[in-house]
């Protein structure tokens, strides 16, 4: 069991927000019986009760300005997340399905940096970031972003997933940013850093590109590399995915996903679409592993689609929309 709830008040006017929000959260686990968890002398059942308590505070300046004989609007967007979550043990808690989330933009503002009901993080933190935009005056359209942002802590994280696990060096996360520009309406590019202010090293690095062209034709191509963080494995990656429609009824669909780390594909993916006005008809193949020191698995996905009627087979559009970014059916 697993609950969660929460009261919440948002404050604010058109230019600035205030959202104070205050959680509890109760987990148990009514029988371990026969679990290996048992062998570390934890009981055969468990329970967590712990407060979660934050403050998302913002605001948003804007200016208008011509460039080049066109309007533009420029936003500076400052803001503030502070969040207490007081220390619980939950060492006689087991691991089923929780993991440490990546860190990323919106980790910033998460209250908790683990995915899963295992492990609640406790808390004394702040992050503080700051976003600025760039957008067409005549329909809003964004030509350009960049974000920077870092969390401090006021106290330093004790909750872990397992207790072998290596405690967070520094007083905060590392550094984060962000940027991305339309280079045309139908060109956008982004490249995303973190840098970790107490190694001196960065933490992870990624640059995309997405190509949109037409009838929804779309080609992806980036980069991503991650540092090995405190036993968090390292990687370093290239990924390409597109959509190509090669006339009114038949679509192609691709995506090759290639570790430089390891040598070796993650995945590859492609098949095509044949759609008429009244059905749809998809073959994907898919080769894939769920781990660098897994087999190699294979998949292949049929689905046939009545409009308005619904489907069967394989379900495709989560696959793609995973595969593909920007798909949409």
């Amino acid at each position: 069991v697993d609950l969660r709830p929460w009261l919440r008040a948002r404050l604010g006017g058109a230019a600035w927000f205030v959202i104070p929000q205050v959680a509890w959260r109760y987990t148990r686990y009514g029988s371990l019986d026969g679990n290996p968890v048992d062998l570390l002398g934890r009981p055969d059942s468990a329970t967590r009760s712990v407060p979660i308590a934050s403050l998302d505070a913002g605001a948003y300046f804007e200016r208008n300005y011509v460039w080049h004989g066109h309007d533009y609007i420029q936003t500076l967007e400052p803001r503030l997340y502070y969040l207490h979550v007081p220390y619980r043990e939950q060492t006689d808690l087991p691991v089923f399905d929780t993991r440490e989330l990546t860190f990323s933009w919106n980790s910033l503002f998460r209250d908790n940096r683990f995915g899963g009901a295992d492990r609640q993080a406790d808390a004394n933190q702040v992050a503080l970031a700051l976003t600025t935009r760039i957008l067409r005056g005549d329909d809003g359209s964004e030509r350009f972003y960049a974000g920077l942002g870092r969390i401090h802590y006021f106290e330093d994280p004790r909750v872990k997933l397992l207790p072998t696990d290596p405690d967070p060096v520094g007083d905060g996360s590392p550094w984060i940013a962000t940027v991305g520009i339309s280079l045309s309406d139908w060109w956008s590019l982004g490249v995303t850093q973190q840098w970790d202010p107490d190694g001196r090293n960065t933490d992870l690095s990624s640059v995309h590109t997405q190509l949109r062209f037409h009838k929804g034709g779309i080609v992806n191509a980036a980069y991503r590399y991650r540092r090995e963080i405190l036993g968090q494995a390292g990687l370093e990656q290239t990924d390409l995915s597109f959509v190509i429609p090669v006339n009114t009824n038949w679509n192609l669909y691709g995506r090759w996903n290639y570790s430089l780390h390891d040598n070796q594909t993650i995945e590859a993916l492609g098949g095509m679409e044949w759609k008429s006005c009244c059905m749809a008809v998809r073959l994907l193949g898919r080769q894939y592993i769920r781990s660098v020191n897994s087999r190699e698995n294979f998949g292949l996905y049929l689905e046939i689609e009545l409009n308005g009627l619904g489907s069967f087979g394989r379900d495709t559009a989560r696959l793609l929309d995973d595969a593909i970014l920007g798909y949409t059916r």
